[in-house]
């Protein structure tokens, strides 16, 4: 169906999203395998969620985005990083928001980890966060 790019790193490792039917939407990588040519991977998301996006990725290929859960009027967001496992495969991991916020996003990550995004609190109030290690 449709599928859209949001971040490459140095190693040419693309990372974004593909629809496999109208409302099902899977982070992915594309990843070299010669000669021009990409092999997809799908990320997964988390358990429950309906949907999953990946908006940055860095040069160690750990990506950032996010995985949504039905929420009671929309969906809610789950801020995630997915990293490379020795197997080629993605480990995904949800990374916490302050308390009181339930919706948060993970849109940028550097080479040292440091991942930036945000939240939201029950009454709509946006909040910018910065996440080093697990911690927001």
């Amino acid at each position: 169906m449709y599928s859209g790019a949001y971040a490459v790193n140095d190693a040419g490792v693309v990372a974004g999203y593909s629809y496999r039917s109208d409302t099902d939407i899977d982070a992915v990588v594309w990843r070299p395998s010669g000669q021009g040519s990409y092999g997809i991977t799908d990320l997964g998301r988390l358990p429950g969620s309906l949907s999953s996006y990946t908006y940055a990725i860095n040069d160690a290929g750990v990506i950032a985005g996010d995985s949504s859960s039905p929420g009671q009027q929309e969906a809610v967001h789950h801020a995630v990083t997915w990293t490379p496992t020795a197997a080629g495969s993605y480990a995904i991991s949800e990374l916490p928001v302050p308390p009181g916020d339930s919706d948060g996003t993970a849109f940028a990550i550097n080479d040292a980890g440091v991942v930036a995004g945000d939240s939201f609190s029950s009454n709509g109030e946006e909040h910018a966060l910065v996440w080093t290690g697990t911690r927001p």
